[in-house]
């Protein structure tokens, strides 16, 4: 089912859905770009993409020819949100797709598993994996139910270097196992670990600097992190775990001290609260656990990305007292800058950090418990401002993007439990 309609909400500068973050928008509700130099987006844990300097400039007067009288040029007006064009720092989500779920839905992911070069929507559900393939424009088929497992996390990756995506899934109680996928929308298992009794939090990528894809596990009560290790042919070998001394309720990977080697940052709760991070060696080996922050509240969520577009990795997170979005800013070695905090809505329960602009700055997207709404989120001047809300059917569960539409521009999928349902949020550039 398609729900068509223009989702944003004026918040601060923006209009119609549409956020250009250079001017100011004019009192009839549309917004226009000014001069705006921009750098292609870093590598990050959130699969941004590198890119190369752009820079795109609104229309204006033009010098004369020696009267210093302006001139108009008869230029077209610049590019705004539903034109088609992507524009490097416009904002622009107005359309939505919404796939029914006959059982509540889990950790909904965005990928190409059916081999058909479109992205696909993959959950959980009644402990089976369930697939509806895409078609390249923001629609979605028929639900395709594959594998069992019995899990809430997952995540998507190829791990045997066959091009084709595969998941890693956290068993509830259980242990890490691996699928292998086969490009028509099914999984095979192919190997699995134990990562303690109590895993909850799950993140990918390759610490160990071989080209093979691994695995991070945060457990709950028993405070412990294992780093599994990908032997590139859908093999798994766990690593010794290492102590967090608390509820690791989320993880995010990213190099946070410049040595080119991914480190962990986790989201605590309980005995050693707020955010910590560790340090990778290179070789899938791991530092203990420092926290980040004053350690005054746990944490529920934690991510990583540029946020202001300086090339080093910051750190953004939820925290357990208050409604509040936390931000630590990278100073490029290890270090962070003091912790800037801002109030999101009510129950803040999810988050995720993306490059919806195109512009090499990655935004905070934040779900609530509490609320029908994602909040959007920027360093704007250098604190997080809120920059566009966009109102859903229910609360979001989990959060994950993705290109579904085939525009270049990412799109957001929002888990929901009550209804049951995955709500596409499309950009429209």
């Amino acid at each position: 089912m398609r729900m068509r309609g223009q989702l944003g909400v004026l918040v601060a500068a923006i209009a119609s859905g549409c956020f250009e973050d250079s001017t100011p928008p004019p009192s009839s509700g549309t917004t226009t770009p000014g001069t705006d130099d921009t750098i292609g987006p870093g590598p990050t844990a959130d699969d941004s993409t590198s890119g190369g300097a752009d820079a795109t400039a609104g229309s204006g007067p033009t010098a004369g020819t020696g009267d210093e009288t302006a001139t108009d040029t008869g230029e077209l007006p610049p590019p705004m949100c539903g034109d088609g064009t992507p524009v490097p720092g416009e904002l622009c989500y107005g359309d939505t797709s919404v796939v029914m779920a006959n059982d509540p839905p889990a950790s909904a992911r965005l990928g190409d598993v059916t081999g058909n070069a479109s992205v696909d929507l993959v959950y959980l559900a009644a402990s089976q994996v369930v697939v509806h393939a895409g078609d390249g424009g923001g629609n979605f088929g028929p639900a395709i139910f594959d594998a069992a497992v019995g899990g809430l996390r997952f995540e998507l990756a190829d791990f045997d270097g066959d091009g084709e995506l595969d998941m890693a899934a956290l068993e509830s109680g259980g242990p890490l196992r691996l699928l292998l996928g086969s490009g028509g929308a099914s999984f095979a298992s192919s190997d699995q670990v134990v990562v303690g009794s109590d895993p909850q939090a799950l993140a990918l990528g390759d610490l160990d600097g071989d080209g093979a894809m691994d695995a991070v596990v945060g457990t709950a009560a028993t405070g412990l992190l294992f780093v599994v290790l990908g032997g590139g042919d859908g093999s798994l070998s766990p690593e010794p775990a290492v102590l967090t001394g608390a509820d690791a309720h989320g993880l995010a990977l990213g190099d946070l001290d410049g040595d080119g080697n991914l480190d962990v940052a986790l989201a605590l709760r309980g005995a050693q609260p707020g955010v910590a991070v560790a340090m990778g060696d290179g070789s899938g080996g791991l530092s203990t656990p420092a926290v980040v922050t004053d350690g005054s509240s746990g944490a529920r969520a934690v991510v990583a990305g540029d946020l202001d577009g300086d090339g080093r990795t910051d750190l953004a997170y939820l925290a357990d007292d208050g409604d509040v979005l936390g931000v630590l800013r990278s100073d490029g070695a290890g270090g962070f800058e003091a912790e800037q905090v801002v109030g999101t809505g009510a129950g803040p329960s999810v988050l995720l950090a993306a490059d919806l602009r195109r512009d090499g700055h990655d935004v905070l997207v934040v779900g609530h418990a509490g609320e029908n709404a994602l909040r959007v989120y920027g360093l704007e001047g250098g604190a997080p401002t809120e920059l566009l809300q966009v109102m859903l059917v229910a609360p979001a569960a989990a959060l994950h993007h993705g290109d579904v539409n085939d525009d270049d521009v990412l799109d957001l999928a929002v888990t929901s439990s009550a209804p049951e349902i995955v709500t596409l949020v499309l950009s429209t550039p």
